[in-house]
């Protein structure tokens, strides 16, 4: 399970947490100074980031997606990160 959180990590704050703010934006629940808030509030929070995880990512995952002619986004789920791997 650690290595599929890892993997997931990778992408939450890029994308699913961004496309968030934006939707909860377009719905008009936040006003646009309040998403440009956010990140900001979001960063504040004491979350321990692994960065072994994010700089094998940038490069290993870029890699797969390469390699089997994927997305970057589908290429996360894939790829074997994570202290145990």
């Amino acid at each position: 399970m650690e290595r599929l959180w890892s993997c997931i990590a990778f992408t939450t704050d890029n994308q699913i947490v961004g496309n968030a703010l934006l939707t909860v934006q377009r719905r008009r629940r936040i006003t646009r100074a309040q998403r440009l808030k956010a990140p900001r509030a979001l960063m504040d929070l004491p979350i321990k980031e692994d960065q072994e995880t994010s700089e094998r990512a940038w490069r290993e995952t870029i890699q797969l997606a390469d390699d089997h002619g994927l997305t970057l986004y589908d290429a996360v789920y894939l790829c074997p990160f994570g202290k145990s791997a």
